[in-house]
């Protein structure tokens, strides 16, 4: 699921929230991205393009391993906050599922170490 909700988040920005090209949007949010990744463990992507999430005809979906998608969400979190119009409330219901997801990937991290 995450890879479905990323994948349009990051559509969302590329394509409709900032005003460049998805490109130049991406480049941008990327850089935002990496700061937010500070302090993480784990796996990241080293580089993202437009193709690893928009293809044409296909719903969008963030095309990684597993583990580059696992600590993606904090990230892209921290990238979606610094780039949304607090005043949208579209803005605020993607930040809050981004929340919910960087929670459940919490859960999961914690609960990980109890369950083999």
């Amino acid at each position: 699921m995450d890879q479905y909700f990323f994948g349009s988040v990051l559509k969302y920005i590329t394509h409709y929230l900032l005003p460049g090209s998805p490109d130049e949007n991406l480049e941008i949010c990327w850089g935002l991205i990496q700061a937010g990744y500070r302090g993480e463990r784990g796996g990241r992507f080293g580089n993202l393009r437009v193709a690893m999430y928009d293809k044409d005809g296909e719903f969008p979906r963030l095309k990684g391993k597993a583990g580059e998608i696992r600590h993606f969400g904090k990230a892209l979190l921290y990238a979606f906050e610094n780039l949304m119009d607090h005043e949208s409330q579209l803005h605020r219901q993607i930040r809050l599922g981004l929340q919910y997801s960087t929670e459940i990937e919490m859960i999961v991290d914690e609960l990980s170490g109890i369950y083999p």
